[in-house]
């Protein structure tokens, strides 16, 4: 009878040794599943950075297009005053002519330039104050640009920061599930 018994006590002491494992076992099956979520979370982290980045490109994008439409309204303004002042310049030069003239035809022909000259000038002169309110148009667009690019910098990075953080964090569970499982296998032998 003592055979039994100590046989008995050795199947009993192999069950628990073997219950003991199996529970380290699905401990370890959690701690696997929770490090696989977390390095799923790792590795979307850089396709978020990229299009945070993304995102804060066209937007300063945007700016530079608002610049550019400015720059070139101001530029299309300084034309047309150039020309007003060249064509300004040809009807004094034409006026000074007019004393010169020798017949009332001749007369009569540059006065007609002139006033032609003038009529264009005049229609210029309104084309050039549309400009002004382009160019006033295009300065304003910059301005709420340069607002919201301002905006959306703090926004960039804040967002940069929470990834930053968020990386940090999944970094430093994974390093102590690793620990866990360490220590697990540690008991397990």
């Amino acid at each position: 009878e003592p055979c039994r018994t100590h046989h008995l006590n050795f199947k009993g002491i192999m069950t628990a040794t073997i219950n003991a494992q199996i529970k380290i076992l699905a401990e370890l099956q959690k701690i696997d599943i929770q490090i696989y979520g977390l390095k799923k979370e790792l590795e979307a982290l850089p396709a978020l950075q990229k299009r945070a980045d993304e995102d804060f490109e066209r937007k300063k994008s945007n700016l530079k297009t608002a610049e550019t439409r400015l720059k070139e309204a101001q530029v299309c303004q300084k034309e047309q005053e150039n020309d007003l002042l060249s064509k300004e310049e040809k009807i004094k030069k034409l006026q000074s002519q007019l004393y010169q003239l020798k017949s009332n035809k001749e007369y009569s022909v540059m006065e007609l330039g002139i006033k032609g000259l003038k009529a264009d000038n005049s229609l210029l002169e309104e084309e050039i104050l549309k400009m002004f309110d382009t160019v006033e148009t295009a300065k304003t667009a910059v301005a709420e640009e340069k607002t919201k690019l301002g905006l959306e910098e703090a926004r960039h990075k804040e967002a940069v920061s929470v990834l930053k953080k968020d990386e940090e964090r999944i970094r430093a569970a994974v390093a102590e599930f690793d620990e866990q499982i360490a220590e697990s296998q540690e008991h397990a032998e």
